[in-house]
C-alpha cells in the first residue's frame, strides 16, 4: 500500500475541461534503479515529463524526471519534456508530436512519430533513428542534432536555434532545409563539388541564388553525410540565417595534422 501511494503522487492524471487528460510524470521513479519510468502500454492522450517536488519547491535536479517509451507502448497525442527532464523514445508510437521546452531533452532512437518534432527555449533534441512522419522544427535558442532516422518532409531552424546534421535526413530522395530568422544549420559530410564549386576542408557558408532581391536564397547540393548516408538537399535561407557546410578532412589531411601535433610535442619537450 505504501508503494502504491508514492507512485500515484509522482504520476498524476490532469483533466482539462471534460475531455482532455494529460499523464504527467513529475518526479523520478522510486521503484526503478535508474529512476526512470517506462511506457510500454497505451496512454489515451498526451504525456508530459516534468519535475515537481513538494519537499523541494523551486529546486530542479539535473537530470530531472526521465521517461522511456518502448516497444509495445503508444501515446495518442504528444510526448513533452520540460525543465531538466527528458524522454527517450526507443520504440512504440506517438500519434502527435515530440516536444521539448525549457531545458528539457528528447531522444528519438526508434519507433514512429505520427506528426512532427519541435524543440523550444534552451532545450535539446536528438534524432538517432526511428521515423518522423512529417517534419522537424527548431525554435528559440534550442538545439536539434540529427544523426540517423527518417524524416518525412523538411527540417527547419528558426529564431537563433541550431540544427546539426551528420546523417539520416534526406536519404530517401530530395528534401528541403529551411534556415530562418538568425538561426543556423551545420551539415557535416563530403559534398559534391558539381553543385558547390571549389570545396575546402574547412567549414564555410553556402548561399545560392537570390530570389528577386528579396533576401531569400535558394540552392541545391548532394553528398555523403559523416555516417556514410548519401543525401540530396534543397535549401532556403533568409533573415540573416545561415547553412554551414563542414567537410570531413581527407585521411591524408588528418595524418598531416597528427604529424604536426607530434612535432609540436617534441619541440616543447626540448
Amino acid at each position: 500500500m505504501k508503494t502504491s501511494k508514492i507512485v500515484t503522487l509522482f504520476v498524476s492524471l490532469i483533466i482539462v475541461g471534460n475531455v482532455h487528460a494529460v499523464y504527467n510524470y513529475n518526479a523520478p521513479n522510486p521503484n526503478s534503479p535508474d529512476g526512470s519510468w517506462k511506457i510500454g502500454f497505451y496512454i489515451p492522450d498526451s504525456a508530459t515529463v516534468d519535475y515537481f517536488s513538494p519537499d523541494y519547491p523551486g529546486e530542479i535536479p539535473n537530470p530531472g524526471t526521465r521517461v522511456n517509451l518502448v516497444d509495445g507502448g503508444s501515446i495518442m497525442w504528444d510526448l513533452v519534456s520540460f525543465n531538466h527532464s527528458s524522454f527517450l523514445m526507443s520504440g512504440g508510437y506517438t500519434g502527435g508530436c515530440l516536444l521539448t521546452y525549457d531545458y528539457g531533452m528528447g531522444v528519438l532512437d526508434g519507433g514512429r512519430v505520427g506528426y512532427h518534432l519541435e524543440s523550444h527555449d534552451s532545450s535539446k533534441m536528438y534524432i538517432n533513428g526511428g521515423i518522423v512522419s512529417h517534419y522537424v522544427w527548431a525554435y528559440d535558442n534550442s538545439e536539434t542534432n540529427i544523426s540517423g532516422g527518417t524524416i518525412g518532409y523538411f527540417v527547419e531552424s528558426n529564431q537563433n536555434s541550431r540544427v546539426n546534421i551528420t546523417g539520416g535526413y534526406g536519404t530517401g530522395g530530395t528534401q528541403w532545409l529551411f534556415a530562418h530568422n538568425e538561426s543556423s544549420m551545420t551539415i557535416r559530410g563530403d559534398f559534391d563539388s558539381n553543385y558547390l564549386g571549389d570545396l575546402k576542408n574547412a567549414p564555410f557558408s553556402v548561399w545560392g541564388y537570390n530570389d528577386a532581391g528579396v533576401g531569400r536564397w535558394f540552392g541545391y547540393f548532394t553528398g555523403t553525410y559523416a555516417n556514410g548516408d548519401d543525401f540530396a538537399l534543397r535549401y532556403e535561407i533568409y533573415d540573416d540565417a545561415q547553412i554551414i557546410l563542414a567537410p570531413i578532412p581527407e585521411p591524408c589531411t588528418l595524418s598531416l595534422l597528427a604529424i604536426g601535433g607530434l612535432l609540436l610535442r617534441k619541440r616543447k619537450r626540448k
